[in-house]
């Protein structure tokens, strides 16, 4: 199991994506999306979940991205 960011890391995470203009976070269905949600709410965007295990995740991405 992974260690959870500390919140200077996740600080970073937000200037840098603010930099880079995210307009979303995809995240795994099968791990937490705690972090992401924070970051999400911070920046004003949405979280998605996507799972690997679902068939063709490279159509999923293009219907994300519309």
């Amino acid at each position: 199991m992974g260690e959870s960011p500390k919140p200077k890391d996740i600080i970073r995470v937000i200037k840098l994506a603010k930099k880079n203009g995210v307009s979303a976070i995809i995240t795994q269905e099968e791990f937490s999306d705690r972090f992401a949600k924070i970051i999400a709410n911070e920046l004003n965007i949405d979280v998605v979940k996507l799972s690997p295990l679902e068939g063709d995740i490279s159509k999923s991405l293009i219907q994300i991205s519309k």
